[in-house]
């Protein structure tokens, strides 16, 4: 765990994210520096595999000592951009969105990460982001002091604690002329006053998520005539917003500034020579409130997303290569499995890890343990009976009979011990309480004979495992397909072996040989192994062999004939009435 609880020397942890210093993404690094100290975060199962990592790649992770108190942030503009810091070594983690509930996966990280080998989700971070509609205040006192003297306009600057440049009533302010600006200190509207604003703006500025998570609201401004100017992805709105109102503030205002020795007060004094503000375009922009509660925005409107704010899911993205695309020990698929066994287990460990620092309890099913003895004792009787062993006869009968006893007690037995050793290794061995489940991401370069993903699907649908499947990029070539990401969520007890489930070994051990098999191991990436509390994939039911094939084709050979004789049916009526008439009239008098 690199949680920073252990001694020697610490150096500050170095973060990089996309977007401003209080912008998207923002929120979800200091969720992820909370959490780095209170519960740790993973490290992707290196240590589980530390004795065969080389020296030269374990130079960038030595000890793990990374000081999380005291964190170096690095806002960056693009996901790719913040990535490349991490593989540069000029940044030890990246923050990165990789999946929102409404828009779907973030094609850019995934097909960022699947370029990468080097690079590994380690942690997911759920931060939320609440946009608001705000205006630059600088320009709104332009407006407010060129207003008409008496005018509901005039009023809105006027009343205690109203402005900006108030006192911070610390011992010594007075005399060293310093006041204190902290977030929310700039002037607070009232509703009133926030209708007035936003009958004034005339153009209002967003990004791309943003217009998606305000389109109602912004689709109704633009009928009303206000125009919505959406910036591009790489362009923060607030900061072309902000230039664009710098330009069209009233440069005419002169101020004038008096400071009395005597008691260390400053006054400033404020003059407009005329009203040409008042014919200026009020500008708005749509932006997190994080951006917005700053002291040169002013809030019009608080509630302006669609709905509430949605959960934006974020990667903690760190260096680590994969030993197995480069290292002959490990080119067979059972070498290869192996290895991210153990490494995926590493990661339910610190999850449990973190469960436990949580609060979380741990429990056993003592009524497995007690269906397993007894399922031991009757298999034993009925094999000792199949051996020879002549035992107590209960119920006197023939020979053929006591055989037939011994083989159904043995039977019985086994099916028992199946179901307990199932229910106890479900508790003991990975229960739910025990730790928490595993979120793996695989990438999939699909040509050739890789192309179909339908044996690893279809082996997960089997067993009811949560998955996901997105392409890796917006469109396929005809001889180049994209790639494909298969998002897993394996539960705890996925990664253990049960018997009651799977004979071959474990549920996940078997999905890692159903991928790995492609292209020899090498067309298929890990780019994500994550601990998670709670599944957010929706669930899958889990097939049964024995009555869902019959059930199967009951229901498609009834749906097909429907379909092929619903053309014919009509016919069909028609003709057999005519029959069954012309058997009345030839037959029925005789």
């Amino acid at each position: 765990m690199a949680d920073g609880s252990h001694g020697g020397h610490k150096q500050r942890v170095r973060v990089a994210y996309s977007g401003e210093e209080r912008g998207f993404g923002a929120g979800a690094v200091d969720e992820f520096l909370q959490k780095a100290q209170t519960v740790g975060i993973s490290d992707g199962g290196t240590d589980a595999v530390s004795g065969a990592r080389p020296q030269e790649l374990d130079k960038n992770r030595a000890m793990r000592s990374y000081e999380f108190g005291h964190p170096s942030k690095q806002p960056l503009r693009t996901k790719e951009q913040a990535l490349m810091a991490v593989k540069a070594h000029t940044a030890d983690y990246a923050i990165v969105p990789f999946y929102h509930p409404h828009y779907g996966y973030d094609f850019e990280t995934l097909r960022a990460l699947a370029s990468q080998i080097t690079l590994f989700g380690v942690e997911q971070i759920v931060s939320e982001t609440e946009y608001v509609l705000a205006v630059y205040e600088p320009q709104v006192l332009d407006f407010v002091q060129s207003s008409h003297p008496g005018s509901t306009l005039s009023t809105i600057m006027t009343g205690a604690g109203k402005h900006l440049w108030s006192r911070s009533g610390e011992p010594g302010a007075a005399l060293t002329g310093v006041h204190k600006l902290p977030d929310n200190s700039g002037f607070m509207a009232s509703p009133a006053q926030q209708a007035m604003l936003r009958d004034r703006v005339e153009s209002i500025f967003a990004s791309p998520v943003a217009a998606r998570a305000c389109k109602s609201k912004l689709d109704g401004l633009r009928q009303a005539g206000v125009l919505v100017e959406e910036t591009l992805e790489t362009i923060e709105p607030h900061r072309d917003f902000a230039r664009r109102v710098r330009d069209v503030l009233d440069h005419t205002r002169q101020t004038a500034t008096t400071f009395d020795f005597t008691s260390g007060e400053s006054r400033i004094q404020s003059v407009m020579p005329n009203t040409a503000a008042q014919a200026r375009k009020l500008y708005g922009v749509v932006v997190p409130r994080e951006i917005a509660s700053g002291p040169e925005y002013i809030i019009i409107d608080d509630k302006f997303a669609d709905a509430d704010p949605a959960k934006t899911r974020f990667m903690a993205v760190e260096y680590s290569p994969d030993l197995t695309l480069f290292e002959d020990a490990y080119r067979t698929t059972d070498a290869k499995t192996r290895y991210w066994m153990r490494r995926l287990r590493d990661v339910a460990h610190d999850g449990a890890h973190a469960a436990r620092k949580a609060g979380a309890e741990i429990a056993l099913n003592p009524g497995g343990a007690m269906l397993a003895l007894l399922g031991l004792i009757f298999a034993g009787v009925g094999l000792a009976g199949l051996a020879g062993w002549r035992g107590v006869p209960l119920i006197p009968g023939t020979p053929e009979m006591v055989a037939l006893g011994d083989a159904a007690a043995l039977a019985l037995g086994a099916g028992l011990a199946l179901v307990g050793f199932g229910r106890f290794l479900k508790q003991v061995g990975g229960g739910e309480h025990d730790m928490n489940g595993v979120r793996l991401m695989l990438a999939f370069q699909r040509s050739g004979s890789a192309a179909s993903l339908a044996d690893v699907e279809n082996f997960l649908r089997n067993f009811g495992v949560r998955h996901a499947i997105v392409r890796a990029d917006e469109d396929s070539e005809r001889n180049y397909p994209a790639a494909s990401v298969i998002d897993i969520e394996f539960m705890c007890d996925d990664l253990y072996w049960n018997p009651a489930r799977r004979l071959r070994g474990s549920v996940m051990n078997g999905a890692l040989k159903k991928a790995f098999a492609k292209w020899k191991s090498r067309g298929v990436l890990v780019l994500a192994a994550m601990p998670f509390d709670k599944p957010q994939l929706p669930p899958h039911k889990t097939r049964h062999w024995l009555w869902d094939a019959p059930i199967e084709w009951t229901k498609d050979f009834v749906e097909t004939m429907a379909i092929r004789l619903s053309r014919v049916l009509l016919y069909v009526a028609i003709v057999a009435l005519a029959g069954y008439a012309a058997w009345m009239l030839l037959f029925g008098a005789k």
